[in-house]
């Protein structure tokens, strides 16, 4: 995150907003995967966890991989083909920049192929719910990534040696992924491969199918509302969206990242009575420590992006706060259901709630853009998430017969206690927003104030700190060392 931090100012500054909209736009090429992986990722990841290490796993290991290898190099060498007509026609990059675009776009496609590849591979360690295994070679991928992208800069090279600052490190982390499943997994045991083969990728593909079309569907969300700024605002603001879109991208990564571990376990989970209690006390614990984390979202972002960027602070601050606050409040929450949703074969809903979100996003663009310009698409994006929250909250009540709060009284009082603390951060906004210092204390202070208005409001108790840390181990802290 600190990389990235350093790195998008230090981008704009040596080769400007507008190349820096360019790569931005080249990125959506990482969104390569909603079209080839007909996600097969996750349903290796559901059939070797509920199969454990057996002779059919071993098949459903190697034939998927080698399946998606087949599917890959195709569509790769398509796209390096057909690269100027993609780059100016499709992406619409203008014409002046396509010599400085193109060796870019080679070497993204070359890396998202092999994170393609590296996806599926890195099934293995996540059926074997090592998530933090993963969460380290991502480390290494980003920190590669976005070191050897300020290195660059900072010798004076351009877009064509970005690109090849990707590919390494796509090349390393695939490399560490390899090494790391193959030890992990073992030996393979391939009797019966080619006999079993069809029937074989049939299952996968019919799992992975409605998983599939729901990512497919999810590249219209953010990558397409990419390609519309491109066509009726302009290159430059793409880079104000895709600023916004990596922020909030940085913070529910930290929450997903809490989430990965359920898609494993949901799917080894029968007792339907186990999976409702899971899902409704993590939804709901989920809102209680959101809200005071937007409230700060809110009222800080703005300081730290004039601090960061200096430049065009209004707009991409505006941006910023709108999107990341909708996507915690209405992307967030929901997340243990949408993993329901593909871990327990009702993955075809996934689908309805994607569409919902590429629908109402898409249709409130067209609509509102003459009106509104730019800010058109923080309007189409808080109107698409909010659907598909509507949609999740359905799915929720029709196949675990629960919603996130328990009563009305229980919503109420939240409600309550989400207005002091928003108009808390109001005032003492508006009291210190000229003090840097003193405003960096907010989150501190509205992190207690939240505590004490969950205990009085009754929404956090004791038992439930007890459920999600040692407390145990807390108390003989205290004790030991007198705090």
């Amino acid at each position: 995150m600190l990389l990235l931090f350093f790195t998008i100012p230090l981008f704009i500054k040596l080769l400007g907003p507008e190349k820096y909209g360019i790569f931005s736009l080249l990125m959506v090429i990482g969104n390569l995967n909603s079209f080839v992986t007909l996600g097969l990722n996750s349903s290796l990841v559901k059939y070797l966890a509920e199969q454990g290490k057996c002779n059919e796993s071993d098949l459903d290991l190697i034939l998927v991989v080698l399946f998606q290898i087949l599917l890959i190099f195709p569509i790769i060498a398509l796209l390096i083909l057909f690269k100027q007509y993609v780059i100016i026609s499709i992406l619409h990059v203008p014409v002046v920049y396509y010599e400085s675009t193109k060796n870019l776009f080679f070497w993204m496609v070359l890396s998202s192929g092999i994170v393609i590849i590296g996806q599926t591979i890195s099934s293995v360690i996540d059926s074997f719910q090592k998530v933090y295994i993963n969460n380290i070679f991502q480390f290494v991928y980003s920190v590669l990534y976005w070191g050897l992208i300020i290195a660059i800069l900072l010798l004076g090279y351009s877009l064509n040696e970005i690109g090849m600052a990707s590919f390494f490190a796509s090349l390393i982390w695939f490399l560490l992924v390899l090494f790391y499943s193959l030890k992990l997994w073992g030996k393979f045991e391939t009797n019966g491969m080619m006999r079993n083969c069809k029937r074989i990728l049939m299952k996968h593909i019919a799992y992975g199918a409605k998983l599939y079309a729901s990512g497919m569907i999810g590249f219209f969300y953010e990558p397409f509302t990419k390609v519309l700024i491109s066509h009726f605002i302009g290159v430059a603001e793409v880079g104000f969206f895709d600023i916004a879109i990596r922020m909030r991208t940085q913070i529910m990564n930290v929450i997903f990242k809490l989430f990965v571990p359920l898609f494993p376990f949901l799917a080894q989970q029968k007792d339907e009575s186990i999976i409702r209690k899971y899902i409704h006390d993590l939804e709901q614990k989920s809102f209680l420590v959101l809200m005071p984390i937007v409230v700060v979202v809110v009222f800080l972002l703005n300081i730290f992006i004039e601090f960061w960027l200096h430049k065009n602070v209004t707009i991409i601050s505006v941006t910023t706060i709108y999107i990341v606050s909708a996507h915690l409040l209405f992307s967030c929450t929901v997340s243990p259901l949408y993993i329901f949703l593909m871990a327990k074969d009702k993955a075809g809903k996934t689908i309805i709630i994607q569409t919902s979100n590429v629908f109402f996003n898409t249709i409130a663009f067209f609509v509102f853009v003459r009106y509104w310009g730019y800010y058109t698409v923080i309007v189409s994006n808080i109107i698409g998430i909010f659907s598909s929250f509507v949609i999740s909250l359905y799915f929720q009540k029709k196949y675990l017969n629960s919603l996130i709060f328990d009563s009305f009284v229980q919503l109420r009082n939240y409600l309550f206690a989400s207005l002091i603390i928003f108009g808390f951060g109001y005032v003492y906004s508006s009291l210190f927003n000229k003090s840097s210092v003193i405003m960096l204390l907010l989150p501190v202070f509205v992190g207690l104030l939240s505590l004490e208005l969950y205990k009085f409001y009754s929404l956090l108790t004791f038992e439930d700190i007890k459920r999600y840390f040692d407390v145990d181990f807390v108390l003989k802290i205290r004790s030991k060392f007198g705090i």
